[in-house]
């Protein structure tokens, strides 16, 4: 679960324009630059719940409670995103607490291997990501058509990694965003949108590759010993799905299948995104 803030543009002249333009990434040069700050809470559990002293094979359990500052470069064809994140992950982090509340809320079984999971241990984590956005033929009835390829690294003590992928656009007004908010790993623009009419959307169908070196939520904590898996260097995603908005408001929904991500997964993972966002 992730909660979001945008900026407005900000003006030349003010302190966080005269710092970007001595960075390397973005490119903050004649381009509409913003900031964001993010808090995103995660929790990952092995297959089976029920169990006190959960499979040694199966993915460990894990919570990461993070915070993000972002700036955010556009431009009408290209989006430059750099990202510092900073958190904790283990007990600190209040994965066992809200999964258990959660679950005697709406009667679900009660998960017991939390007392397993991955110690707490600070986190400090840098992304940079690029999506250019290509525009395609326009169709019947004002359609429009583009496609959106993106690409990225990340390097810090959650994750270390790169990725490239691209999604395929059909709808309205798609030069309203940059495509349908998703949480890290995932290349996924900001979730904020411009609308430029009283209503659009669109539907798309993509798909993403990563290498990865480290991933915290597998190999375990760095400064203590504890449970991991042997992971997968090689990920992919598959998604596809839809985003429309009214006025200030935006709904989207991805349907993501991932491959296996650790050497004894029994089977790909397959869950929803479902994002909310309103322009101010």
């Amino acid at each position: 679960m992730q909660f979001s803030f945008l900026s407005a543009p900000i003006a030349d002249g003010e302190r966080i324009a005269e710092a970007a333009e001595n960075l390397p990434f973005p490119d903050a040069d004649q381009s509409d630059l913003r900031y964001g700050l993010s808090i995103t809470h995660r929790i990952f559990t092995p297959d089976d719940i029920t169990l006190s002293e959960p499979d040694p094979n199966d993915r460990p359990y894990a919570g990461a409670l993070t915070a993000t500052g972002r700036l955010v470069s556009t431009r009408p064809d290209r989006q430059d995103e750099i990202a510092l994140t900073v958190g904790v992950v283990g007990p600190a982090a209040g994965g066992g607490v809200t999964q258990r509340t959660y679950h005697a809320l709406i009667g679900a079984e009660r998960p017991e291997g939390w007392p397993s999971q991955i110690r707490s241990e600070p986190v400090l984590q840098l992304n940079a990501q690029r999506i250019y956005r290509l525009d395609g033929p326009r169709l019947p009835g004002g359609l429009e058509t583009d496609l959106l390829a993106s690409g990225g690294a990340a390097v810090g003590s959650l994750r270390v990694s790169a990725a490239a992928g691209g999604q395929i656009r059909l709808g309205f007004d798609l030069k309203q965003d940059f495509g349908p908010p998703r949480i890290q790993p995932a290349l996924a623009a900001v979730n904020g949108f411009s609308p430029n009419r009283g209503w659009g959307g669109y539907v798309f169908v993509g798909g993403e590759a990563r290498g990865v070196v480290r991933d915290l939520f597998l190999d375990g904590a760095a400064v203590r010993s504890g449970p991991s898996v042997e992971k997968r260097h090689f990920v992919s995603d598959v998604q596809a799905g839809w985003a429309v908005y009214a006025g200030r408001v935006q709904l989207s929904f991805s349907y993501v299948r991932r491959s296996r991500e650790f050497e004894n997964q029994e089977r790909r993972h397959i869950f929803g995104a479902v994002g909310l966002s309103i322009a101010l």
